[in-house]
């Protein structure tokens, strides 16, 4: 397996910093500068993908656990099983 360019790593990384899942510790962007914070930890502990971790934790956050969840799991669901999305006319 190939490893991943640097420039998708930093923008990962970036990404997980404007996130606030991720802290630098130092003044320089090394290897080991970033550490998880507890909403970084969070979504590394729940077994979905990363946009349905966000979506339990906000959605927890707001009061609405158990339906978070199992939108969550919905939306990782293979093939998708919502057929027509909510809001919007079936299209022919």
């Amino acid at each position: 397996m190939n490893p991943l360019a640097l420039t998708t790593v930093i923008n990962a990384l970036e990404v997980l910093e404007k996130l606030q899942a991720v802290v630098v510790l130092s003044d320089q962007k090394a290897r080991d500068a970033y550490q998880p914070t507890m909403y970084g930890r969070l979504l590394m502990s729940l077994p979905v993908s990363f946009e349905s971790a966000i979506f339990v934790i906000h959605g927890a956050n707001s009061g609405y656990l158990r339906e978070s969840v199992v939108l969550g799991a919905i939306m990782d669901t293979t093939p998708f099983p919502i057929l027509q999305p909510f809001g919007q006319q079936l299209q022919v």
